[in-house]
């Protein structure tokens, strides 16, 4: 009879620790695994890069030599003035081939298209880009663009979901919120179709990079994944 008992009791308990360990299985959540660029753009992690002979083709005199500075901001007096430039010269016979530096933290979407647009008007093969520090966000349209894309080791890339602006002072209704987000939606794809059009990209890699936060692009990063040709190292040599 003490052996029955002690049996049965035994039993109760086992039964007691399945029960428990099964309510902890019940309860545990699974491992949610973060996606990473080197997981959604893979080419980031297996693209091969090697030091080549430079073949940048250096400003000369008949270079027209173009430098866009700070934010794309509406109203960019000095934005306004490039794309003019740009446009008024592209209906030459013999248009100058065109040098556009870049130091730019990105700004309105509008200003970044319409800067990618003249130089589209213009004749992709007839100008060259170069990344001084910073292309990110509506500056980064510009490397999906130019026939000859260059950064110095230094530069840095943002990308980013579309954001739409509005005053911080005024509290938005639904319908507010509801336009803002369908324009952020709208935007946010434009840029997400010029990337995989004009890189190459795939939709899961593209929608990587135009995810609400911030994606952080070494100039390396921006080389494999086709929004640079070369980085340009000491010597005259590049990547």
């Amino acid at each position: 009879m003490k052996n029955y008992e002690a049996k049965m009791h035994n039993t109760h308990k086992i039964g007691g620790l399945l029960i428990a360990f099964a309510l902890v299985a019940c309860n545990s959540k699974p491992e949610v695994v973060e996606p990473t660029l080197e997981t959604e753009c893979p080419q980031v992690a297996s693209v091969k890069t090697k030091i080549v002979d430079s073949d940048l083709s250096g400003a000369n005199e008949d270079t027209i030599t173009i430098s866009v500075i700070g934010t794309l901001m509406p109203g960019d007096r000095g934005l306004l003035d490039v794309t003019t430039k740009l446009i008024d010269q592209a209906t030459l016979r013999d248009r100058p081939k065109v040098r556009i530096n870049i130091d730019s933290n990105g700004g309105a979407l509008a200003q970044g298209l319409a800067l990618r647009d003249a130089v589209k008007y213009y004749g992709e093969d007839h100008i060259s880009i170069l990344c001084t520090t910073d292309a990110s966000s509506a500056a980064s349209f510009l490397f999906a663009t130019a026939a000859r894309r260059y950064a110095l080791p230094s530069c840095g890339m943002i990308t980013h979901a579309v954001s739409v602006a509005h005053d911080a002072n005024v509290k938005p209704d639904l319908n507010m919120q509801r336009d803002f987000l369908k324009k952020e939606n709208m935007g946010t794809q434009q840029i997400r179709d010029i990337y995989r059009a004009s890189l190459g990209l795939t939709e899961g890699c593209a929608m990587f990079l135009t995810r609400r936060s911030d994606t952080d692009l070494t100039a390396y990063d921006a080389l494999k994944l086709g929004f640079f040709d070369a980085v340009l190292e000491p010597n005259g040599k590049m990547t």
